[in-house]
């Protein structure tokens, strides 16, 4: 409203006069008065130098609003949704455990066999070289064979396995009913045993034996026992060196647990989906602006363990995150550790799984293996490797997707209205105010907004107004934003607006009641018609919901008192006033507005302590005006203010001047219209009395 800038241009006429009057030279002649009269100030003020905390509109008739903006509001992507810290945690017992496929060749010999023959035995060795027959024979065992792998393992719990025993047949006569056994050299435990009908002279047989569930130790003992029909009266060629063949090979050997030389092998390989941590909204894309991912590893096995970690949805630059690393083998009973954390700012993470076919879902790929190091160490399936991934602190610059059908309640919010901080009035009526409310939308959701509360309140009165109309039982549909080119924008912000006026609202009064605060309270509802773009929405960090208001007050009006009070700091320089003896300031005012001033100006000590008064509520009259309540002329006041040397005294101790001024409009009781075209015409003098000496 009317402000304050005329009463301190009347001020700083004061301060020119009054440092006029201490500046008069003394020319040492003998002292008289003398009275002079020197013109001040000669200013014209319209509306335009009385009002500056607002933004003046003219129309076209010359008629001035006030307008005013202030913000309300912000919803911002944190206020839709946050990514909350994810931890995945996995304890891999190993997939599988594979040790080198063996072979073991033993030769049980005519000369080893004829020793176990009584009386016939030493015959036929004695013919080492002769041809003769060779007599039947029963159930000879060969005794214990030792059999040493020890250097490639020491002990072996086999899940599953295999053995092929193949016998090969080097003696000039068939072999019957022939039983192979092996057993371990420690404690004489069965781990094989398999019989062959007839093994014909030159001819080989095999047999395969599962071993599954199986303890095979690196000393193990092997046993044949087997019959021969002879050479059926036929002479043969005797070579005592002549021999039956036994091959032993063992593979496809997935142990429970073994002490052994390992092979090189992938210990764990897995390629798996998880969740992130998000409530009420389904992401396919998000760009972080911070954050973190940690990796914890932990290994019980006794061998070094290369690990190979991948997100291959997670970009960086289009480089997906890779991490590859060594655990050291843990020591028996004990576990190895390795630790690391990754900064993440400028991620981009891919959400829509390995097929592009999900939301919210990032994808890991897991590899442990061991190399093949040539030393013998224990391993077992019970043995795990265990990793904790987590993603801490993620903070996304932008996000895609459906962004959620929720609803937001918006508490009330206070914001402070400066434009009427120094005004009150017992009577202040306003006409045809309009008030929008702005919405301006950065966020690829539609909304809509409910306005539950908008309430002006004048503290100094204790007087509140709430907005109310049949404006505001609408529904405030709010349109998305655009995102013309995709990250990394900019987007085009999307504006809707409520406009009230006095035909929809009671809008005149709620400013009429010349708040200091206004208090906001509503509720947001996001993509009321569900998913329409089907995961197209979108949010940037920096863009939000903003909610503003601004209202336009035409200056067409009724006041009784309209108050207006201001504190202005005098910058008095000390003078010596000795010379002066009086003075009288005259304030002419032409006053071309319909608007009665009663003015007060109070000069203050460095206390704040009212010392004197300049003006005490001395009235410039209003403007004459016609039935149209139009100003017709200007009406003239003049004010003399008389200065004493006693009141130039406490002028010059001024710290401080208070200025008071209330406005009644005129006709009383009636509104009426400021124009551009209204002004005050305000003239200053002086007349003083000097003593010359």
């Amino acid at each position: 409203m009317i402000k304050y800038h005329t009463m301190k241009k009347i001020i700083f006429a004061f301060f020119i006069s009054l440092t006029f009057f201490a500046c008069r030279k003394e020319n040492g002649n003998p002292s008289w008065e003398t009275t002079n009269a020197v013109p001040l100030l000669r200013s014209s003020l319209s509306i335009d130098n009385l009002v500056t905390d607002s933004l003046l509109n003219v129309d076209a008739s010359g008629a001035i609003s006030l307008v005013y903006q202030n913000h309300l509001y912000d919803f911002r992507l944190d206020s839709l949704f946050s990514l909350f810290d994810t931890s995945i945690t996995r304890n891999y017992k190993l997939d599988s455990l594979s040790l080198f496929e063996q072979s073991f060749t033993y030769p049980i010999s005519l000369g080893d066999i004829c020793n176990k023959i009584p009386f016939i035995g030493p015959l036929i060795i004695s013919q080492n070289g002769n041809t003769v027959a060779i007599p039947a024979f029963p159930n000879i065992t060969t005794g214990e064979q030792a059999i040493n792998v020890d250097s490639l393992f020491q002990t072996i719990t086999l899940i599953t396995g295999f053995m092929d025993i193949t016998l090969t047949n080097g003696l000039p006569i068939d072999i019957t009913n022939l039983t192979f056994e092996l057993s371990n050299h420690s404690n004489g435990s069965l781990i094989a045993i398999d019989t062959f009908p007839i093994i014909l002279a030159g001819a080989t047989e095999t047999r395969t034996i599962s071993l599954a569930g199986k303890t095979i130790e690196g000393e193990m003992d092997a046993i044949l026992v087997l019959s021969s029909p002879g050479s059926g009266g036929n002479p043969v060629l005797i070579d005592t060196s002549d021999a039956i063949v036994a091959q032993l090979k063992v593979y496809d050997m997935h142990p429970l647990t073994a002490t052994a030389i390992w092979p090189a092998q992938d210990l764990v390989n897995k390629a798996q989906p998880f969740k992130l941590k998000v409530e009420k909204v389904q992401l396919t894309e998000a760009r972080l602006q911070s954050g973190y991912i940690v990796v914890d590893l932990y290994s019980t096995l006794q061998d070094s363990v290369r690990f190979d970690y991948s997100l291959p949805l997670a970009y960086f630059n289009g480089v997906p995150f890779y991490l590859q690393t060594i655990l050291p083998p843990a020591s028996p009973g004990a576990t190895s550790y390795f630790h690391q954390q990754f900064d993440f700012t400028g991620y981009r993470l891919d959400l829509t799984g390995i097929n592009h076919d999900t939301v919210n879902t990032m994808w890991q790929n897991i590899r442990a293996r061991i190399d093949s190091t040539g030393i013998m160490k224990t391993i077992a399936l019970t043995d795990s490797f265990y990793a904790n991934i987590g993603f801490i602190d993620l903070v996304p610059e932008y996000a895609k997707g459906y962004l959620g059908q929720d609803t937001f309640d918006i508490n009330p919010t206070t914001v402070n209205l400066d434009i009427f901080n120094n005004v009150n009035a017992d009577v202040f009526d306003l006409k045809d105010v309009k008030l929008n409310l702005k919405v301006n939308n950065g966020i690829g959701i539609d909304g809509r907004l409910d306005l539950k509360q908008l309430t002006s309140y004048n503290t100094k009165k204790n007087k509140t107004v709430n907005l109310s109309g049949a404006a505001l039982n609408n529904p405030f549909l709010i349109n998305r934003a655009i995102d013309p080119n995709g990250w990394p924008g900019p987007v085009t912000y999307s504006p809707t607006q409520l406009s009230l006026n006095d035909n929809n609202s009671n809008v005149s009064a709620f400013i009429s009641n010349l708040p200091d605060k206004i208090t906001t309270a509503a509720t947001l509802y996001t993509n009321p018609q569900g998913n329409v773009t089907n995961y197209n929405d979108f949010i940037y960090y920096k863009d939000g919901i903003k909610l503003d208001l601004d209202f336009e007050m035409p200056l067409n009006f009724m006041a009784d008192n309209l108050s207006l009070c201001d504190t202005v700091v005098a910058s008095i320089k000390k003078a010596d006033i000795s010379k002066i003896k009086s003075a009288v300031i005259s304030l002419f005012a032409d006053n071309g507005m319909p608007l009665d001033a009663t003015l007060s100006i109070y000069m203050l000590n460095s206390n704040n302590q009212i010392i004197d008064s300049l003006l005490h509520q001395r009235t410039i009259a209003a403007a004459p005006v016609d039935n149209m309540n139009l100003v017709t002329g200007k009406k003239l006041t003049k004010i003399d203010i008389a200065f004493d040397q006693t009141r130039m005294n406490k002028f010059f101790e001024t710290s401080y001047f208070i200025i008071k001024a209330s406005f009644t409009t005129k006709p009383a009781g009636q509104h009426v219209q400021i124009y551009s075209g209204y002004t005050i015409d305000i003239k200053l003098t002086t007349d003083f009395v000097y003593i010359n000496n």
